[in-house]
Parts: structure tokens; C-alpha cells; sequence
């Protein structure tokens, strides 16, 4: 899995309201910014000196403290930059605890909802899901919650950064994240219903937001929440309707109702595709 760094350097001049309206970014610490700070120990790395390599990078990283202060920018760069270069030159698991410490150093100076933070974020929930997959630590889960969360708050739901994150978000819904933990099912569920909110409330209105309730009601489904699933999914035909998608709430309804069977909800099923007289479609997935 390659570590892809979404928006370094978020310009704060051009956050967006939470209306839904897109921000823009450019980068501020793309790769070659990342190795003119920490390009010789990441080298000596690579090259098999690790003691020596972790030698240096620490002396940088003190004298940045000392030199700018110990919550600066500059030191949380240092250790975001030789984490992620680290992770792409090929040493994920030794990776994560710069990424880690990134994240501390970021929280240290950033404001909370500071986008920069977001990227920090992200950067350690990706590295943690790359290398560990669905047996990551939780915090990797919480760390991608918190990243969405800004993201959502800061630049809406328009922004390519808060879309990439919505994608994602049904990993972390997956039984095999949560476990069918109240609290974490919990913790996702809230983030859609935000996403859901600040989408309602967006002037333009798509058929992303019947394919978000159509992900949410799948998510409480996958964790055996049958009410909540079925209100999840019945707004997302409302949305399709609304949006003029009628084809796109047929397939959904079509798999969702299949999911409904496989799951043992035979009468949820048949009911679905009563009331929103769907017949099992040719290419369905049903088996």
C-alpha cells in the first residue's frame, strides 16, 4: 500500500463553511519538502544504519525543538515527514510510531479542527491499516474518525479530501473493525449522520446522499442492527426519489434486499421489494 498524503499543507485562508462548499489546497510538504528535512537519516536507513539513522533524526528533531519550541510546526514536520518517508521507502511497520508521535506533536500545535491536523491523521490511520490491515489498533479507527470529522466541520462534504474519507468510512464500519461493539458501531454511525446532515443541508442536492444512507443502513445491517439498517435505507430511496435517481434506488434497493436474504431477513426482504416494487433484477447479486 502506498502512504498518500491528501492536501499538505491545507490553506487555512480557504476552509470552507460546513454548507458543503469546497475548499482549496495545495501542497506544503510534498516528498521533496519531506527529505530536505530529514532526507540524509531516511538515506542512512535505507541503507542499513538504522541506529545511526535514528541517531540524527532525533538530534534534528530536538534542535528544531529547541530552535522553534517543543510544540512547533517544524517538529511536528520532522517526525510526519521521516514517518512517511520511511513508510514509502519500504519500512511500514517502523513507520508507525513516528506517525504516531506526528500525530502528538501535531495535536500539540494545531488548533482542533485545524485541517493540518486531519492530515496527520490520516496519514497514521492509512499507514496502520496498510500494515496491519482489519487487525490495526483501534486507534487507527479513532484517528480516521477525528481526520473525517475536521474534514466534514472545515471544508464540507464537496471537498475531495472529505469524499476520500467518506469512502473509507465503510472499512470502518465492517464487523471485522468493529467487532459489533456499541461503541464503536456507535462512533461511525455519528460520522454518517453528520455526513447525512451537512449533505441535507447542501444546496445541491446528488444521489451521494441516497448512496451514504445506503451505506449507513448496509454498515448497521453487517452489525445486526435491523431498525436502525431499515430507517437508514428507506431515507436512502427517499433521497434517490428526490435526486431524480430512480435507477440507482432499484440496484440498491435490489442488494440490499439480497443482503436482507443472505442474512436470514427473508420477510425484511420481501417486504422491501413490496414496497418499493422491486422484482429481483437479471445481473442481481442474489445467490
Amino acid at each position: 500500500m502506498k502512504l498518500v498524503r491528501r492536501g499538505l499543507v491545507v490553506c487555512a485562508a480557504l476552509i470552507a463553511t460546513a454548507s458543503g462548499a469546497s475548499a482549496a489546497t495545495k501542497d506544503r510538504l510534498g516528498e521533496s519538502a519531506m527529505r530536505a528535512l530529514v532526507g540524509t537519516p531516511v538515506a542512512e536507513y535505507k541503507a542499513g544504519d538504522k541506529a545511526k539513522a535514528v541517531r540524527e533524526f532525533e538530534a534534528y528533531l530536538a534542535a528544531r525543538r529547541r530552535t522553534d519550541g517543543p510544540n512547533s510546526q517544524s517538529a511536528a514536520d520532522a517526525l510526519s515527514a521521516f514517518g512517511v518517508l520511511l513508510y514509502t521507502e519500504g519500512f511500514e511497520k517502523d513507520a508507525l510510531p513516528y506517525l504516531r508521535r506526528a500525530v502528538d506533536a501535531a495535536r500539540a500545535h494545531y488548533a482542533p479542527l485545524d485541517p493540518e491536523l486531519a492530515v496527520v491523521l490520516s496519514d497514521y490511520s492509512a499507514a496502520s491499516y496498510g500494515v496491519y490491515s482489519d487487525d490495526a489498533p483501534y486507534d487507527a479507527d479513532t484517528a480516521a474518525e477525528e481526520a473525517l470529522h475536521i474534514r466534514l466541520r472545515t471544508f464540507g462534504v464537496n471537498n475531495e479530501e472529505t469524499r476520500d474519507d467518506l469512502i473509507v468510512l465503510k472499512r470502518w464500519g465492517t464487523v471485522a473493525r468493529t467487532h459489533k461493539d456499541s461503541v464503536r458501531v456507535g462512533a461511525v454511525g455519528a460520522l454518517y449522520d453528520e455526513a447525512i446532515d451537512l449533505m441535507r443541508r447542501n444546496e445541491r442536492k446528488d444521489r451521494r446522499l441516497g448512496d451514504t444512507e445506503a451505506e449507513a443502513a448496509e454498515m448497521y445491517l453487517d452489525n445486526g442492527l435491523l431498525p436502525e439498517a431499515t430507517k437508514h435505507f428507506d431515507d436512502a430511496m427517499a433521497d434517490y426519489a428526490t435526486a431524480g435517481g430512480s435507477d440507482d434506488g432499484r440496484f440498491a434497493a435490489d442488494e440490499f434486499a439480497c443482503k436482507l436474504t443472505s442474512q436470514g431477513h427473508v420477510k425484511e426482504s420481501d417486504d422491501l421489494r413490496g414496497r418499493f416494487h422491486v422484482s429481483r433484477l437479471p445481473f442481481s447479486r442474489c445467490r
